[in-house]
């Protein structure tokens, strides 16, 4: 195209080299223009859309260049200013209730549009969302990225899709942070672990714990009773209020003066309801209580402890007590429970 100093005027079909020059825009119709440079100016399509397409070897950049020359992409938007949120805002002004956004567009078919119609394949990147940052040495390096993928059987409008969040760690490893599948499960990197994660300022390990803590075995009045232990191990979950505790004992008490209920002490105390949890038990070599009848271990309402409790036919239950255990002689008590705690 020649130098043409003319305004408004209509161009049609037109070829050439040179340079435009104009105050006031012409009206440009099916015209092939390389190497625009619009410093003030607003380019602004009367009817239909503006489209912008790139060639084989170049890219569309906006603003200062193109950030990589050594890494086209199709469009690329640079600024030198620090000022607000950085060189690209999306926005929409309407009266309703519609969001701006940014649509990510993927499909099979080769031609670009909306008569490219070819369904997407398990496997096919959907979107990605790349950081990167200079290195200093001429070059940018990724250093956080989102992606997300069709994962699973593609079928109509059925597009089960799997989102993956990576980090660099202090190594300059890009990682793996976090996965969510199309099941909706979300799993954390191997290293991550509870105290890691927080929700409202708490660390996950405040409502999901696994510990030790070890049964004590008392009497409701003690008396003068010792116990020794050659096995006293326990281990609770616990997740918020909920608490599972399993435990293992095999010890001899001694006493003279014990009286009343069997005890064996949980982790955390039980909430006041008046609502019992109940657990299952093993015991061996104490006396029961009734000739038959099952057993279980009850754990009462704002207690801090468990009872070994014997169902009986035609009766009420009875609770394993001093008076079904000899001084001096070796019991073993295996039992799990799972109650809602105070806190």
């Amino acid at each position: 195209m020649a130098t043409n100093n003319a305004l408004n005027v209509g161009l049609s079909g037109s070829t050439g080299s040179g340079s435009f020059v104009g105050s006031s825009a012409p009206t440009l119709s099916n015209v092939t223009i390389d190497n625009i440079n619009i410093s003030t100016n607003t380019i602004s399509p009367t009817t239909g859309n503006l489209l912008l397409t790139q060639n084989s070897t170049n890219a569309i950049a906006l603003g200062q260049g193109a950030y990589q020359s050594g890494n086209i992409l199709p469009v690329q938007i640079t600024a030198t200013t620090t000022a607000g949120l950085g060189p690209l805002a999306v926005g929409v002004w309407s009266n309703n209730a519609n969001p701006s956004g940014i649509a990510f567009v993927k499909s099979r078919s080769a031609t670009p549009g909306a008569s490219g119609q070819t369904i997407v394949q398990n496997g096919d990147g959907l979107m990605d969302l790349g950081v990167y940052a200079s290195n200093g040495s001429g070059s940018f390096t990724q250093c956080a990225d989102i992606s997300v993928a069709a994962s699973g059987t593609v079928s109509g409008s059925n597009i089960p899709t799997v989102m993956v969040f990576k980090t660099m760690t202090t190594g300059g490893l890009l990682a793996t942070a976090l996965t969510i599948t199309n099941a909706q499960i979300a799993t954390f990197a191997a290293q991550v672990s509870a105290p890691s994660i927080t929700f409202g300022g708490s660390a996950l390990s405040t409502y999901v714990q696994n510990t030790v803590s070890n049964p004590v075995v008392t009497f409701a009045t003690n008396g003068d009773l010792s116990v020794s232990y050659a096995t006293q191990s326990g281990v609770y979950t616990k997740i918020g209020t909920q608490v599972t505790y399993t435990f293992a004992l095999t010890f001899t008490p001694t006493y003279t003066t014990s009286s009343g209920n069997l005890q064996i002490s949980l982790p955390f105390p039980t909430y006041t309801p008046t609502v019992s949890a109940f657990g299952s038990v093993f015991v061996q070599s104490p006396t029961w209580p009734s000739v038959s009848g099952s057993l279980c271990i009850v754990a009462d309402p704002n207690t801090s402890v468990v009872r070994i409790l014997q169902s009986r036919s035609g009766t009420t239950g009875a609770a394993f007590g001093a008076t079904n255990f000899t001084s001096g002689v070796q019991y073993i008590i295996s039992g799990s429970i799972t109650y809602l705690a105070q806190s």
